[in-house]
């Protein structure tokens, strides 16, 4: 299987300066049979810099036909956000990693 952008979509609210502490968040739902749906969201202390979008198709190697998503691949999608204590599979999820200023 490969995956592909199907869509992406980027909504700049505010800019970031250098040194900013900025949170960034990754999101992820199914979204259909063969696509995943990444929201990810940059923030400086509660502040919404960046809200992005971006849909990710899973396609046959060899026909570039759309494919199921693989179970295993929401499965460990899952597991990896409910170990860092998140939800998981079927709801919307958060991953987060902090830049501090240097």
């Amino acid at each position: 299987i490969i995956f592909v952008v199907a869509s992406l979509t980027i909504d700049y609210k505010r800019p970031a300066r250098l040194d900013d502490a900025l949170v960034v968040t990754c999101d992820y739902e199914p979204d259909g049979a063969a696509c995943i749906r990444f929201n990810q969201r940059i923030l400086r202390n509660a502040e919404v810099l960046v809200d992005a979008s971006v849909r990710v198709a899973c396609l046959d190697a060899a026909s570039f036909r759309p494919k199921r998503l693989p179970a295993a691949l929401l499965s460990a999608l899952a597991n990896t956000l409910a170990g860092a204590g998140r939800a998981s599979h079927g709801t919307s999820a958060s991953l987060a990693a902090v830049k501090e200023p240097t």
